[in-house]
């Protein structure tokens, strides 16, 4: 019976997710960077969970695989971004590197209370574990669900932890030159004397 009750669970709330604004939030899906030239950055918004995790950024790549890794902030899983119990007073965090359009990037969630959970992790980057997280591409929320399928815990809500990635679109080097002389052409422009100043 326990059974049929979180089945009928799980089934509600995946008809909830796509029959409300939210239909966009789609399970295992990946994060890919819309633009070249894209600063990364990733805001906390909430999250209601009963066990504690930690999410990382691992670095980029194709959808499978990691090619250029994060700088490790010392747990081997990349930079660390954030736990799943409050934001950092700062606000959003910037992801280290620069992206292209295409791009993947991947992120790590580990559980670190309670036991005998600890120590569970999923990576986006593993097939059988991309399931765990949910990405909007629409409104740039990506979310978490801390329990693997078929646990009688997962209530696959993606509310675990619930972040919001944006990208904004950096200049290059050259694109800011040109950018500048156009400024400076345009205020010499305003400077010449006209005809009635000419004596």
């Amino acid at each position: 019976m326990l059974r049929n009750i979180l089945t009928i669970g799980a089934v509600s709330a995946a008809v909830m997710l796509s029959s409300t604004a939210e239909a966009a939030l789609i399970p295992g899906a990946p994060v890919v960077v819309p633009f070249d030239n894209a600063q990364v950055t990733v805001e906390y918004w909430n999250a209601w969970a009963g066990w504690t995790g930690e999410l990382y950024f691992l670095g980029s790549g194709t959808e499978s695989e990691v090619l250029v890794s994060a700088p490790d902030d010392g747990a081997g899983l990349g930079q660390f971004l954030m736990d799943n119990r409050g934001a950092p007073s700062a606000g959003p965090i910037t992801l280290t590197g620069i992206f292209n359009q295409g791009d993947v990037l991947h992120f790590a969630y580990l559980i670190v209370d309670p036991e005998p959970f600890v120590g569970r992790l999923y990576r986006t980057d593993v097939a059988s574990d991309a399931i765990q997280f949910a990405w909007n591409a629409d409104n740039g929320d990506f979310t978490v669900e801390d329990n693997i399928p078929g646990d009688p815990w997962n209530d696959y809500d993606y509310n675990d932890m619930i972040v919001n990635i944006q990208f904004t679109q950096i200049p290059t080097p050259g694109t800011a030159a040109l950018a500048l002389m156009a400024v400076f052409v345009a205020a010499q422009r305003r400077r010449r004397p006209g005809a009635a100043d000419v004596s």
